[in-house]
């Protein structure tokens, strides 16, 4: 049940969101918690909340702010044993970053109803489970860390924010195919390794600023392109999939220092005489290559 606070409409029976105070949406935000003695006290006796563990205020008020409420900007709860849900559409609008990696949380996450100003948001390392709804995010958004978790479902990777620099969601049970072909300009990280994802992987369209790519341990198909790879990518991580067919890494960037496609079925020979100045690791071995020793390192 949800404390009662200012912002009910009794005639509706609902809370008022955009009414309530900060106090009053960082009670909301914290009462799915089991334990929030480590965060305010408890739920019989909250603290104000500037006096919350890890909760941060926005310092730049004008003048003519002085006497107003401080806005919540950050939420800093990692590594706090938490546990119970995460009840998000409760989280101040003004926040811009929470952190709840490496805790306890379990339970689905209304991912539509994440504040608009956010921009960081890191929940790996939790029992999270239900879909990850990507198609909704904040615009502002610019990182998001949802590993190791229990998220399923499909993935659509066609509507994420433009300003998006980095997403992370490995080590969950998401499923179905995914489209590399409209990820944002500005994504600079991708990983998704460590789930159930299968199909082709089109490689041909990826962002310009992209630096690393992690597709490791899934179970795509097909062959790969590897000739028209991003001009800044250093790291691209295929291992353990069942991709199939002849490797071409004449024409490979020459940013490469990491190109770890072991453990798929490809086939064929592979010209090493044109290999980037700077690749420091190369795995090839456990396919189906003619020829001799296909790692360094």
């Amino acid at each position: 049940m949800l404390p009662l606070l200012p912002g009910v409409d009794p005639s509706l029976g609902r809370l008022d969101y955009t009414s309530l105070s900060q106090q009053s949406l960082m009670e909301l935000l914290v009462s799915g918690f089991d334990d929030i003695g480590v965060i305010c006290g408890s739920h019989e006796a909250l603290d104000e909340v500037e006096k919350w563990h890890g909760v941060s205020f926005d310092e730049g008020q004008n003048a003519q702010d002085i006497g107003k409420e401080k806005l919540v900007t950050s939420i800093s709860w990692s590594e706090m044993q938490l546990e119970g849900s995460l009840l998000v559409q409760w989280a101040p609008p003004s926040l811009v970053m929470l952190d709840l990696h490496h805790n306890r949380l379990r339970g689905s996450i209304d991912w539509e109803k994440l504040p608009e100003k956010l921009q960081y948001i890191f929940l790996y390392d939790n029992s999270f489970t239900g879909p990850i709804n990507l198609t909704h995010l904040p615009a502002s958004l610019k990182e998001l860390d949802a590993g190791t978790n229990k998220l399923s479902g499909s993935v659509d990777l066609s509507k994420l924010p433009v300003g998006l620099d980095i997403l992370f969601i490995s080590r969950n049970g998401l499923t179905g195919s995914i489209d590399c072909t409209s990820l944002p300009d500005r994504l600079k990280e991708l990983s998704i390794n460590d789930n159930t994802l299968s199909g082709f992987i089109n490689l041909n369209k990826l962002p310009v600023r992209l630096g690393a790519l992690t597709l490791e341990s899934n179970s795509f198909v097909g062959s790969v392109n590897s000739t028209s790879l991003p001009p800044r990518l250093h790291i691209l991580n295929l291992t353990g999939n069942q991709l199939s067919q002849s490797l071409d890494l004449s024409q490979l960037p020459p940013t490469v220092e990491l190109l770890l496609l072991w453990h798929n079925a490809f086939t064929g020979s592979v010209d090493l005489t044109h290999l980037p100045a700077f690749l420091r690791e190369l795995d090839l071995s456990e396919n189906k290559l003619s020829g001799g020793r296909w790692w360094s390192g």
